[in-house]
C-alpha cells in the first residue's frame, strides 16, 4: 500500500493542544532505560493487553507514539517486532470515522472507515492508521484513546532497528484565549503518551556506550528557562564562546535582533538529532575560531601555508575555492590532504611538545613531488628564512593563528570575531581570479585545516586526551523569562569516530610493468559532530539543533506545564559533572555518590565507564546520523 493511497482514505491536520491536569504533586518518580543506538536512543513501551513489547525512539522532537503494524508491507523484518493488536490485544480498538472525502474507488463521502495520517520525520515520511490500546513505559500506564498510531507504510531512508517512535515534543496550549488555526480546523485532538498519562515533567540524559535514562515525573528543576517560539522545545539561541576564557564567536549576538524578532537566534534541543545543525556558514565562522585556539591546528595551518607559498614560487598552483565562503561539503584539494599527512610524519619536534603527536603514517599519493614536500623543502629552509622574515605583512592574513601571540585573548577574540581566511573576497582581490579563464589561487580556510586534521587523526590521537588539549565550546542559551545558562559541550562530546572507506594509490605490477592503482582501505576518522542546515524563521532567526551531544553533557528536565499557558512549558539542564546521569535499575534511578563524580577510577562497571584517552573516548558512528528536517518559517 502506497504512501498517497493511504493519505487519500483521511487526512487529518492536528494539533497538540492538551490540557494536562495537575496531579504532578501525586506522582512518584521512575524511570525506563534509554538503550543507546548510536545515532538515537530509544525507550522499551508495553502495547495492548496482554503487552507486546518495543523499543521505540525516545524522540523530544515529535508528539506521537508510533509503533509498526506487521500489515505494512514496506517495512523490513530487520526493523524488529511488530503489532498485532486486533488478533491478540484484548484492548485494542481501530475507530472508525465518517470520511469527508476520498479518491479512492472502494469508499465515497459518508462511508466509515479508519483514520490515516502521514508525519515527516527527520529520514522521511510515514503513513499511520489511527487506533486505540493500553500503554506502559516502566510503571506509568494510560489507555489511549484515539493516540496509538499504527505505521502501515513508510517512505524512510532508515537502517534498523526501527519499531516506532515515542514522542516526547513540546505541548502547544491555547494562546490568550485565542485557539491556533491548526486547532481549529482540527477535528480531535490526537494525544501523546505523556498527554494521556498526564505526565508534566520528565527528563532525558544519555551515557557513553551504555544505557541512558528516561526520568517520569521528576522534580521540578531549580534553573527553568521558559520555551521559546510556538511548536518545538525551543530556546533564545545567544551565541558561542570558545574555551576557558570564552572568547565569543561573531553569530546570533543579542543586539542583532531586528524589530519584530522575538529572538536574533534560536536553539531546539531535540534527542532526534545525532549532530548539531546549524546555519552553515556560521558553523564555517565557528570552525576557524576553533582552530584558531587550537594550538595543533593553529601550528598545522601555518605550515600548510608555508608549503602552499613554497609551491606558487615554484610554479605549482592549487585550485581551490579561493574568496569563495568555505563549503560544510566540498571535498577538499587532495593535494592539500596529502600535505597534511606528510606533515604528521615529519613533526618531530611537536613529538616534544606534545605526546599526541605519534607514529603512524599514512599512506601518500604521487601528487607532491619529493623535492616540495616538507622534507624536502626542509633543505632549502636556510635559503629562503632570511627572505620569509621579511614578509610578515604577506603571510599574517594567511595564518591568523599561528601568527597570534600564544595566550593573548585580546588576538583570539578579534579572530573569532571576524576570520581572515573566512571572509569572501571581492572579484579582482588577490584570492580572486586575476586573468579571466584561470583557476582561482587556493586561499587555504583555517576551517578546512581544522577538518583535515582530524580526518587524519589517527596518526595523532594516541594517548591524546582531548578535553585537555581542544578548547570547550559554549553555547549561550536563555529562557522567554530571561533565566540564562551556559551549556558546555566538551571536545569529546562535539568530536566523533566513524571508519570511512578512503581511496590509497598504490603501485601493482603487471607482466613487470608498474602501474599506478588505487585501492579502498578501511579507516578510522574524526570529524566535527555538525552539520549544515537551513532553518530560519521570523521570529526566532537562524535555528540551531543541539542533538545528542547535549544529552552525554547535560541531564535535560522537561516541564510540560500544568496551567494551560504558554508560559508554564520550560525546560532545565543539570550538568553531568554535578549530577551523573546514572541508570536505571528497577523503575529507579541510581547515581554514584557526589564524592564519586567524575573519577573514572570508580566507575568500573557503570554507565559513563570510558576511556580519557585517544579515540576510544569518542563517540563511534557506525550509521547515517539522523538530522531532522524543519519546515516552520514563522517561529521555532
Amino acid at each position: 500500500m502506497m504512501l498517497n493511497s493511504i493519505s487519500s482514505l483521511l487526512v487529518f491536520h492536528f494539533a497538540n493542544a492538551i490540557l494536562v491536569k495537575d496531579v504532578q504533586k501525586t506522582r512518584i518518580e521512575t524511570c525506563s532505560p534509554l538503550k543507546n543506538h548510536q545515532t538515537f536512543s530509544s525507550v522499551e513501551v508495553a502495547i495492548g493487553n496482554p503487552a507486546q513489547l518495543f523499543n521505540l525512539v525516545a524522540d523530544t522532537g515529535s508528539n506521537s507514539c508510533i509503533v509498526k503494524d506487521c500489515a505494512c508491507k514496506q517495512c523490513p523484518k530487520s526493523w524488529g517486532n511488530c503489532f498485532t493488536g486486533p488478533e491478540h490485544s484484548k484492548s485494542f480498538n481501530l475507530p472508525l470515522f465518517k470520511v469527508n472525502k476520498s479518491d479512492s474507488p472502494n469508499l465515497k463521502q459518508g462511508d466509515m472507515a479508519p483514520a490515516a495520517i502521514v508525519m515527516s520525520f527527520g529520514s522521511g515520511q510515514i503513513a499511520a492508521q489511527i487506533a486505540s490500546d493500553e500503554v506502559r513505559i516502566g510503571m506509568v500506564r494510560t489507555f489511549m484513546d484515539k493516540g496509538l498510531l499504527l505505521m502501515v507504510d513508510h517512505a524512510l531512508n532508515l537502517e534498523g532497528p526501527f519499531e516506532g517512535i515515542l514522542g516526547l515534543g513540546r505541548p502547544s496550549y491555547k494562546e490568550s484565549g485565542k485557539s491556533k488555526n491548526e486547532a481549529e480546523t482540527s477535528p480531535f485532538t490526537i494525544p501523546g503518551f505523556f498527554d494521556a498519562a498526564h505526565v508534566q515533567r520528565f527528563s532525558m540524559c544519555f551515557n557513553h556506550q551504555a544505557d541512558g535514562v528516561l526520568g517520569v515525573n521528576t522534580p521540578e528543576h531549580s534553573n527553568r528557562l521558559s520555551s521559546v517560539g510556538r511548536l518545538h522545545w525551543g530556546l533564545d539561541f545567544q551565541g558561542v564562546s570558545i574555551g576557558k576564557e570564552k572568547l565569543k564567536v561573531g553569530f546570533c549576538d543579542p543586539s542583532s535582533k531586528k524589530e519584530g524578532m522575538e529572538t536574533a537566534c534560536g536553539i531546539i534541543p531535540d534527542s532526534g538529532t545525532t549532530l548539531i545543525a546549524g546555519n552553515e556558514a556560521n558553523i564555517g565562522v565557528l570552525f576557524e575560531a576553533l582552530c584558531q585556539n587550537w594550538k595543533r591546528c593553529q601550528k598545522m595551518h601555518g605550515e600548510l601555508v608555508k608549503e602552499l607559498k613554497k609551491m606558487a614560487k615554484a610554479g605549482i598552483s592549487v585550485s581551490g575555492p579561493g574568496g569563495i565562503p568555505f563549503a560544510m561539503i566540498q571535498k577538499e584539494p587532495e593535494i592539500v590532504a596529502e600535505m597534511v599527512a606528510e606533515l604528521l610524519t615529519q613533526t618531530e619536534g611537536a613529538k616534544e611538545e606534545s605526546k599526541g603527536f605519534g607514529p603512524g603514517p599514512i599512506p601518500l599519493g604521487d601528487q607532491v613531488p619529493a623535492e616540495f614536500t616538507p622534507a624536502g623543502l626542509q633543505r632549502a629552509a636556510a635559503e629562503d628564512a632570511a627572505e620569509d622574515d621579511q614578509e610578515p605583512a604577506e603571510s599574517a592574513p594567511e595564518s591568523p593563528g599561528a601568527e597570534s601571540k600564544e595566550g593573548s585573548p585580546e588576538g583570539a577574540a578579534a579572530d573569532a570575531q571576524a576570520p581572515p581566511d573566512f571572509a569572501p573576497e571581492p572579484r579582482g582581490s588577490p584570492g580572486a581570479e586575476s586573468q579571466e579563464g584561470s583557476p582561482e589561487e587556493f586561499k587555504l580556510p583555517q576551517a578546512l585545516t581544522l577538518q583535515l586534521l582530524l580526518e587524519h587523526c589517527a596518526s595523532w590521537i594516541e594517548g591524546v586526551d582531548l578535553n585537555q588539549e581542544m578548547p570547550e565550546l559554549t553555547f549561550n542559551v536563555a529562557g522567554a523569562n530571561g533565566q540564562k545558562q551556559e551549556l558546555i559541550i566538551t571536545p569529546k562530546n562535539y568530536v566523533l569516530a566513524r571508519a570511512v572507506d578512503v581511496e590509497v594509490p598504490t603501485v601493482a605490477n603487471v607482466m613487470r610493468i608498474p602501474l599506478k592503482t588505487k585501492k579502498l582501505e578501511h579507516k578510522k576518522v574524526c570529524m566535527m559532530a555538525f552539520s549544515p542546515t537551513q532553518y530560519t524563521t521570523q521570529l526566532n532567526g537562524d535555528v540551531w539543533i543541539m542533538g545528542t551531544p547535549l544529552f552525554y553533557e547535560y541531564t535535560a528536565h522537561y516541564d510540560r506545564g500544568a496551567g494551560g499557558e504558554e508560559k508554564d512549558i520550560g525546560m532545565g539542564f543539570t550538568a553531568h559533572k554535578e549530577e551523573d546521569c546514572g541508570t536505571c535499575q528497577g523503575n529507579t534511578i541510581q547515581r554514584p555518590s557526589q564524592s564519586l563524580i567524575g573519577s573514572e577510577s570508580t566507575r568500573s562497571g557503570h554507565s559513563t565507564t570510558r576511556s580519557g584517552m585517544g579515540m576510544e573516548a569518542l563517540k563511534y558512528l557506525d550509521k547515517q546520523p539522523v538530522i531532522r528536517p524543519i519546515r516552520s518559517s514563522e517561529s521555532i
